[in-house]
């Protein structure tokens, strides 16, 4: 039988799905035995493990068929993956995601936030004396946080806080709405040098 490259299809209106052979002629779509329908071929993924090439189930059935086996799976899936985190491979692998997460600008505000907390709550931290030692709290969660400052200090893009610092404005206030800013290590220090004579 005569087959060719079947170049094509609608995949939510826009995408083409490449280099499907098909039987010339005879086969433009498949059954997907999620929903149970013969649907086109672009509404299926591509799945090399398969003879075909198309993944058994349609995207959207894929995409719920992931989500309810994660969720009857978690803590099955918790547990395998604590343990791979544990092996030379895995804390690599970690590493390696929490070094490029951080380079993002969702990243950068968590990072912020958790130096906030740390800073706020853990006495082990050698900053703790002069934030949490005396009394200084962190009264955001991170939701609010990353709230406040996108949507109140107008920060949107991680070059707006590159090389910059979380500052207090009252220095002996909280971490709190109203009460923070982000200044550059030389205007922090001087602000703190000069109106208060601390070191930050």
């Amino acid at each position: 039988m005569e087959f060719k490259k079947y170049q094509h299809i609608e995949r939510f209106g826009t995408t083409e799905v490449e280099g499907i052979e098909i039987q010339s002629g005879t086969r433009t779509t498949k059954y997907c035995t999620g929903c149970e329908k013969d649907l086109i071929l672009g509404e299926f993924s591509k799945d090399q493990s398969k003879k075909d090439g198309l993944h058994s189930r349609c995207e959207g059935c894929k995409v719920r068929y992931q989500k309810e086996y994660y969720k009857d799976n978690r803590g099955e899936r918790i547990q395998r993956n604590k343990a791979y985190q544990k092996t030379e491979k895995g804390r690599r692998a970690t590493y390696r995601a929490n070094r490029k997460y951080k380079t993002t600008f969702g990243g950068r505000l968590q990072s912020v936030f958790s130096g906030m907390n740390h800073r706020c709550n853990n006495p082990n931290d050698k900053r703790y004396r002069r934030y949490g030692g005396r009394g200084i709290k962190n009264k955001f969660t991170l939701d609010d946080f990353r709230d406040y400052v996108v949507n109140v200090l107008g920060i949107t893009t991680i070059g707006q806080i590159e090389s910059k610092h979380v500052h207090r404005i009252d220095n002996d206030g909280h971490y709190e709405p109203g009460n923070i800013e982000f200044l550059t290590l030389e205007e922090h220090r001087e602000i703190h040098v000069k109106l208060r004579g601390v070191k930050c």
